[in-house]
């Protein structure tokens, strides 16, 4: 089932100071590492390495990195803070300051914070733009390459009741934001008030235009580390039509965003895994202790699975599944595997390796619909 693996360089990244948060630039190119003192950049082939300092802030939280779609800056912000700068991956002394994009926002550097400036979440959309969501349940839009304020803050939420930060529980949740493939600046978002009662707001940041909510079941976004590496309780699929929700009762749903409908049926998803999203035919994808579960929806015992090195990372593309293994915290090896989900290709795979037939054993665990036929003829 594995049509292509990358390895990639098996030397050391520099050394860390405490705990360190680490990006790959979509383009997988390049790898951003950051700790309390600095930001580097480096080449996933090896070749080129680079390290600028960043200030310092005793007793703040770590910085968080979020890459540019194009691949080109990496937005190093606080999470709970203020955004600090851009720096173009090409070369990290040219940064763009962005800590007076956001109004109301503080300088890193300060003490205090203002809360209707401070950066709940970041969303790379096309090009060089990033969504904001800010702790009191704001949505911006900043241009890295300038530090320009696209999109000045509105609150998320049409019903202020459900922005923001509203009682006390919503210390222990976060609020989400994932952008909309192939539509230009559109985004989903969840506050800390919106995730209790399950309200998912559509935008069109470049109007700004909200366009629809979509109101269900609690959401699961509980507060999560830099380096966790669920990508959240929101994923769409490929074309953006699709978004898979998990719930605080670990129910995967599916909604049609342009209907805001949710589909039939529901996915369940383990305390001790994580979704990786919703892939081709509305099938939902999760992940738990090496082993990635492929849903159906509608029927249950059609589902199948996968077995994955532990620890991997996994997301979902239509019907290829790509797993990134190891890390800098591990063995300093990133490999890149990519699966192929449709059924004809992983027939195709087991020809070219084993040229044969499936055992009876096999065909036992195979899906239904599964071709009578050799994979071979």
């Amino acid at each position: 089932m594995v049509v292509r693996a990358e390895r990639y360089d098996r030397k050391q990244f520099p050394a860390t100071h405490g705990d360190a948060a680490t990006s790959m630039s979509p383009d997988g190119r390049f790898m951003a590492i950051a700790d309390q003192r600095s930001l580097q950049v480096v080449g996933t082939s090896g070749a080129r390495r680079q390290s600028v300092p960043l200030p310092f802030i005793d007793d703040a939280p770590s910085w968080t990195l979020s890459w540019t779609a194009d691949s080109r800056r990496v937005v190093v912000w606080s999470r709970g803070g203020n955004l600090l700068a851009a720096y173009p991956a090409g070369s990290l002394k040219d940064k763009v300051p962005l800590d007076g994009a956001l109004p109301g926002a503080k300088a890193a550097e300060k003490e205090e914070y203002d809360q209707g400036g401070e950066v709940e979440e970041v969303a790379a959309l096309g090009g060089s733009q990033i969504a904001l969501l800010t702790l009191d349940g704001r949505l911006a839009r900043v241009d890295t390459a300038n530090g320009a304020l696209l999109t000045r803050p509105v609150p998320a939420h049409p019903d202020p009741d459900r922005s923001g930060m509203g009682t006390l529980d919503d210390i222990f949740t976060e609020g989400r934001l994932v952008p909309r493939p192939h539509h230009p600046g559109q985004v989903v978002a969840v506050t800390r008030r919106g995730a209790a009662f399950g309200d998912i707001v559509l935008w069109d940041l470049r109007t700004p235009r909200h366009i629809r909510t979509m109101t269900g079941l609690p959401i699961s976004a509980p507060f999560i580390s830099s380096d966790d590496p669920s990508p959240g309780p929101l994923a769409f699929d490929e074309r953006g039509t699709r978004l898979a929700v998990q719930t605080s009762g670990r129910k995967v749903r599916v909604w049609d965003v342009d209907r805001g409908k949710a589909l039939p049926g529901s996915a369940t998803s383990s305390t001790d895994g994580y979704m990786i999203g919703v892939g081709a035919g509305d099938r939902v994808l999760t992940y738990k202790g090496g082993r990635v579960t492929i849903h159906d929806l509608t029927d249950a015992e059609n589902s199948a699975s996968l077995n994955v090195p532990e620890g991997a990372v996994a997301s979902v593309q239509g019907n290829r599944l790509e797993v990134l293994i190891g890390g800098v915290k591990e063995s300093f090896t990133l490999r890149r595997r990519t699966f192929d989900l449709r059924p004809e290709a992983q027939f195709r795979a087991l020809c070219k390796v084993a040229a044969r037939d499936y055992t009876p054993a096999e065909r036992e665990l195979l899906p239904d619909g599964t071709p009578e036929q050799p994979p071979c003829t």
